[in-house]
């Protein structure tokens, strides 16, 4: 499952489905979401990391580790309505961690600390020492770097709009 994040709205996406969730620009506080087919593909605009946005990002992370570590012991074949009864309540997604390792918006960072590390630490040590140290201290600098630049602690407000729109990926079609 793949997810990203605009002004005002959440989008998770499957190999064959998109589900959204967005605030309406008309009507405060409105949800309008919905499905459409990978077909149709979305892409997301290139904005800058406002709070707002930060939040949103932050929302998204915290629903989708608190989603993946519900069904983390469900088997392969579960049904989409045993798969809607894990989705995170509001309380669940608030405790969840907001740090991904799988986040798009970091990944780049992560590859280029870790690769540089290795060659500083493979003049000193080397072998699988050097590797697990460039390893751990690459996934260390990206938590504080995801921290700083792309995370900030969301509201029921953004968490709402991340929930439904991973309801939404999970409706039946």
């Amino acid at each position: 499952m793949d997810a990203y994040v605009e002004e005002d709205a959440v989008y998770f996406a499957t190999r064959d489905r998109i589900a959204f969730a967005k605030y309406s620009p008309l009507i405060k506080n409105k949800i309008e979401s919905g499905c459409v087919q990978a077909s149709q593909q979305i892409i997301p605009s290139k904005q800058k990391f406002t709070a707002s946005l930060k939040r949103y990002h932050a929302a998204e992370h915290k629903v989708y580790n608190c989603f993946m570590r519900k069904t983390a012991k469900c088997s392969a074949d579960i049904s989409k309505k045993d798969l809607q009864d894990l989705i995170p309540n509001i309380a669940e997604a608030k405790m969840s961690s907001s740090f991904s390792l799988f986040c798009g918006s970091t990944q780049a960072y992560l590859l280029i600390i870790s690769m540089s590390l290795l060659i500083v630490l493979n003049l000193f040590i080397n072998g699988i020492l050097s590797i697990c140290l460039s390893l751990s201290l690459g996934i260390l600098s990206i938590y504080f770097i995801q921290k700083k630049f792309f995370l900030e602690e969301p509201s029921e407000k953004e968490l709402k709009l991340a929930l439904r729109a991973l309801s939404e990926l999970l409706k039946g079609e």
